[in-house]
């Protein structure tokens, strides 16, 4: 069964583990030289993502992650890396919002059981607009 949480919360630690070896590595050594040419600054921000792309997917295989297997999809580990240093390289900010996201729905649903459980006091049950059926009634 698909599990977009455990998906995005590796995806996440999988990104941030990439971006922070970028920037404190590659970018404050190598890549750290700011320049006023806009072709310089194109080729420069391609090689970052193209950097993000291969150490995400090195890590991934390294680490002989499969996230496609959390959303149902069985492929060979190689498969794997490679779409897990596409996601890292331009998903980053997605991840970490997605599963803010997610994490915010389960603790509503969490609460919203705790509540029912308990019979809180003063609680009313929601009430949902009656359905409207267009469809004509059968012969």
């Amino acid at each position: 069964m698909p599990d977009a949480t455990a998906f995005f919360t590796s995806m996440a630690a999988l990104s941030a583990a990439t971006h922070t070896l970028v920037e404190h590595f590659f970018k404050q050594f190598m890549l750290d030289k700011e320049n006023s040419d806009v072709k310089n600054q194109k080729a420069r921000y391609a090689l970052i993502h193209a950097l993000h792309w291969t150490l995400g997917a090195l890590l991934a295989y390294s680490l002989s992650m499969t996230p496609l297997a959390y959303l149902g999809l069985q492929r060979p580990l190689w498969v794997n890396a490679v779409a897990t240093g596409l996601f890292v390289s331009f998903g980053g900010g997605l991840f970490n919002d997605a599963l803010g996201a997610i994490q915010e729905f389960k603790r509503t649903q969490e609460q919203v059981r705790t509540q029912a459980a308990s019979g809180a006091a003063g609680a009313k049950p929601i009430e949902l607009p009656p359905i409207k059926r267009d469809v004509a009634p059968a012969a």
